[in-house]
């Protein structure tokens, strides 16, 4: 017997938790009373189809672990927009899509996503154990932006946009190999994005990432730096100086901070303290709260400013 499609259409006049969790999973939408939409549902050979098309304004979509643990989120989505962008964010990982782009969330874990205005969008539900058999490499894949202007990526977003043009006709064809060519091309996209992405950083990051510490050393005393301007000294982009940072273990200001009480307590660490030095040495070093860094200065270091410096008449000879 053919194996006949279940395609169904589903139209909202506004987009709202309770309306949208249906055809995904539990979600909180934020920002998108104004928002309307169209999802295309469909089913092809173990894969759920979804094409949205949603315009109105920009909105959030948050999926959380109250989510996650009141209901069944065994799933993983593809993301392939066709026009419009999408901001994926999770695991302390954020990519941004753009039109033909490919990006992949893991529905087990908490993520975030921004839409923009005029979506046009094609989703794609997978089970967990149908990629992970597939690809070693599963957990480096989620919240990548996987290029679909070129290479196998090229190759894997245009397919997956042909699928969804005829899955009409694709559903009829119970022996079709299409799912299984698109989840193989799904995953060598990814595993083929993941090595030069390792290699990128490996040769060029690490001299861009201390670009980027040598601008913040010149700029430390500056109350206002902030990782835009950091980004913009270094000629790199926000995201792009966080992924370098991270790869680090650390944060951008973090980082900043760091870096700004050692060499408060270099400046402090045997002068005769007077009153209003420890201040001075805080302005000076980019703190605006004296407070803020008497006790940022404790946590680092486990002993007060003061305790840094001599008393008078302690001053050795």
């Amino acid at each position: 017997m053919a194996n006949m499609s279940t395609q169904r259409v589903v139209t909202l006049g506004a987009l709202t938790s309770d309306s949208v969790s249906p055809i995904f999973v539990d979600l909180d939408i934020c920002h998108a009373h104004n928002v309307r939409g169209r999802f295309e549902l469909s089913e092809l050979q173990g894969l759920s189809l979804v094409h949205s098309v949603t315009h109105g304004g920009k909105f959030e979509v948050m999926h959380l672990d109250r989510h996650i643990s009141a209901s069944n989120s065994d799933a993983i989505y593809a993301c392939v927009p066709l026009s419009g962008n999408v901001s994926l964010t999770q695991q302390d990982r954020t990519c941004e899509l753009a039109r033909g782009d490919i990006g992949l969330m893991d529905a087990r874990t908490e993520y975030r996503m921004e839409m923009s205005d005029n979506l046009d969008a094609i989703w794609i539900r997978i089970s967990p154990e149908t990629l992970e058999s597939r690809s070693s490499n599963f957990p480096s894949m989620t919240a990548r932006r996987l290029d679909g202007s070129q290479g196998l990526g090229l190759i894997a977003s245009r397919f997956i946009l042909s699928t969804a043009s005829q899955v009409e006709i694709l559903a009829q064809h119970r022996s079709s190999p299409v799912a299984t060519i698109l989840l193989d091309l799904l995953c060598a996209t990814a595993d083929a994005a993941d090595e030069p992405l390792t290699m990128m950083f490996q040769r060029s990051g690490a001299r861009t990432l201390e670009r980027a510490k040598e601008f913040i050393e010149l700029h430390l005393g500056e109350e206002d730096l902030d990782p835009a301007q950091i980004a913009a000294g270094t000629g790199i982009s926000k995201r792009y100086l966080s992924e370098l940072f991270a790869s680090e273990g650390t944060a951008t200001m973090r980082w900043v901070k760091a870096r700004r009480l050692e060499l408060a307590r270099l400046a402090l660490e045997g002068r005769i303290w007077t009153p209003g030095c420890i201040a001075e040495v805080a302005y000076r070093h980019g703190f605006t709260d004296v407070t803020s860094f008497n006790r940022s200065f404790r946590r680092a270091f486990d002993r007060s400013p003061r305790q840094f410096m001599l008393l008078d008449g302690e001053l050795e000879h």
